[in-house]
């Protein structure tokens, strides 16, 4: 009797250990995937993040865009997007802004029928740091935006882009010390 060919103990070891340095994330997803026909390209979702103005103001506002481009066939769930700060100096918390989202049927989700909020092809998020420093002070910001980006079969691994920013604030409307005045009766 003949022995069955490549179904052997050696290809079924060869086979879990393939499979579990996939699931620990040891070997790249379109090997996990069995080629490259289900993740389109190597680099799915470009992000390009700038700063404006480029002298930020005493008691101004200073804001960072950040400029997610998306290769065909590729989304964002709205629910992977944060941005995590690590450091920042001369300025308050952001109000964080993100576009209006598509719903998508949710194939994956919890809920059978359920959708999610996802973006395609591109999009811009805002967030607009009130500029509480003095003039002439430091002014950092550092952090990174993170972000995940699917095909309609599959995810690519979680990622982030790091940014990091430095400036002298510049003369603007200084923060007040003061309280305001009491209103006016009317």
């Amino acid at each position: 009797m003949a022995a069955s060919r490549g179904h052997g103990p050696r290809r079924q070891a060869l086979v879990a250990v393939v499979f579990w340095a996939a699931m620990a994330g040891l070997v790249p997803a379109q090997m996990q995937l069995g080629g490259s026909d289900l993740l389109p390209p190597a680099e799915p979702v470009e992000v390009t993040i700038r700063l404006e103005p480029a002298a930020p103001p005493a008691g101004g506002e200073y804001t960072l865009l950040a400029q997610v481009v998306l290769a065909p066939g590729i989304h964002l769930y709205q629910h992977s997007l944060r941005f995590e700060l690590t450091e920042t100096q001369g300025v308050d918390q952001p109000r964080v802004s993100l576009p209006p989202a598509k719903q998508i049927p949710d194939a994956f989700g919890p809920v059978p029928g359920g959708s999610v909020a996802v973006y395609e092809e591109a999009l811009t998020l805002t967030a607009v740091f009130p500029v509480t420093g003095s003039v002439g002070g430091p002014l950092v910001i550092r952090g990174r935006l993170h972000y995940q980006g699917c095909t309609d079969q599959v995810c690519y691994p979680p990622a982030s882009k790091a940014f990091s920013h430095q400036a002298t604030i510049a003369a603007g409307r200084e923060p007040s010390t003061e309280p305001a005045p009491p209103a006016q009766p009317t």
